[in-house]
Parts: structure tokens; sequence; C-alpha cells
């Protein structure tokens, strides 16, 4: 028999799922670990809706607060593998200070490739992802990476703004 891997707790998972019922009367079940590792499903919804929730991120390591005005997507994992941009939820919740910002997923894709074309930071023969090395600090629409297996790129939060979205109300503490 398949040994089930359990999903830890998360404080941002859980606090979108009160904020859920709370504001918009939607029930949601968490996914399994194994379901959040390889669909990158955080919740399914009773709606009938995934969602891959995101907290709000800092720009970098030393930067005391997360920043309301830029967030980092997820084109390749830690181990190489398809980011959780490229999973199988129907939408991310980013976590925005008193709200969520939540974007059909596939809408995140299609914005972001476009990007990553008009930008050409995918090289034209190899279709590999074009890095840019950090030096002293970070640049929206730039492809990073920690370890050359992840790569991630820093967007404006108002661009992601204007795609099909939908508010939901954050209860930050």
């Amino acid at each position: 028999m398949a040994k089930e891997i359990y999903k830890r707790e998360d404080a941002e998972e859980n606090l979108f799922r009160e904020c859920l019922l709370k504001y918009h009367s939607i029930e949601s079940c968490r996914s399994t670990g194994k379901i959040d590792m390889e669909y990158h499903i955080d919740l399914y919804l009773g709606n009938g809706l995934s969602v891959d929730v995101k907290s709000q991120k800092r720009i970098n390591r030393s930067d005391m607060e997360p920043s309301d005005k830029y967030t980092w997507i997820e084109l390749r994992n830690s181990s190489g593998r398809r980011g959780w941009l490229y999973g199988r939820a129907t939408h991310i919740a980013f976590a925005m200070g008193n709200h969520y910002l939540m974007v059909e997923r596939r809408h995140l894709v299609d914005y972001t490739e476009k990007v990553l074309r008009s930008m050409k930071l995918i090289d034209g023969q190899t279709q590999k992802y074009i890095i840019t090395e950090k030096g002293k600090g970070f640049a929206p629409y730039k492809i990073y990476s920690k370890n050359g297996h992840d790569k991630i790129m820093m967007v404006r939060v108002k661009d992601l703004r204007g795609l099909n979205h939908v508010m939901v109300v954050r209860d930050a503490g």
C-alpha cells in the first residue's frame, strides 16, 4: 500500500480558508501533501475551484517587511521541475496585506509567457530560460536562480491586477 504524504499546517492557507468562509460563505478542504507537491494545489473550494495560496513575499532576504508592490513567480522549483505557475490549480491566491488577489492560473501563464517572449528571456535555440546574475538587488521581469535548478521571476503586483481576478478580504491579524 502506498504511503500517503500528509501536508504540514500552513498559516496562510488556513487564514485564506477562514476568510473564504467568513466573507464569501465558500467552504474548502485541504489537499494532501502529495497533491500539493505534484500538482501545486493547496485547497479545493466548494465552488469547484482549486487554489495554490502564496504568502506575501519579501524581495530581498534582508528586507524587514514583505512587498506590496512586487511578488515572485516560480517557473521551476528547487528540484528543477515545473514550478507552481505550471501546476494544476485553477487559481493562485496572492496574500496582499488586507486582501488576497486571486488570479486564474491559466491567465497568469499566458501573461508570464508573453513577458518571457517580449523580454527575450528564453533562448530561441535551446528554449532555456536566460538567467540574470544577481548584482546589488533584484529587478522585475528578470529570471533568477538560487541553486541553478530553480527559476523565479519578480513581477509587479499592479500588472497582476490587470488579469482576470477576484479580491478576497484578508484578516491580517
